[in-house]
């Protein structure tokens, strides 16, 4: 399992320590830019994640995970990357502090906070193949 770890790190890494499965092997990565956007976690980890497939989890959300089996099951393509996404409509104040996806058909074409108009909010959860999905 690879973390990165960015607001109050040292608190968050004792508390992943204490609470994991006997015997998981963890791996840590700083995000000096935790206060950025969340995609620049992934950066944080990307040489020890480097073609491998991974899912892209943010601690702070919950949600089902049936949702996250459906998506680790689901077929991508070399170079494909994989979304969760919530299009269910969400209280105006959760709505503001979203990440927001515009599509085209099935595919994603913009994802952004302040995107206008968007379909749908991101959930989170994605299921990367290994390719870094954000230019650095």
């Amino acid at each position: 399992m690879h973390v990165v770890l960015g607001y109050e790190a040292e608190r968050v890494r004792t508390a992943i320590e204490l609470g994991a499965l006997r015997g998981l092997v963890k791996q840590f990565h700083v995000n000096p830019d935790w206060h950025r956007e969340n995609g620049l976690s992934v950066l944080a980890a990307g040489e020890a994640l480097a073609g491998s497939r991974f899912a892209l989890l943010v601690g702070d959300h919950i949600f089902d995970p049936t949702a996250l089996r459906a998506l680790l099951a689901s077929e991508a393509r070399t170079g494909e990357s994989l979304l969760g996404i919530d299009r269910r409509p969400a209280a105006r104040e959760i709505a503001d502090e979203a990440t927001r996806v515009r599509l085209d058909g099935h595919r994603v074409v913009a994802i952004g906070k302040q995107l206008t108009p968007y379909v749908a909010d991101w959930f989170d959860y994605s299921r990367l193949t290994g390719e870094t999905p954000w230019e650095h």
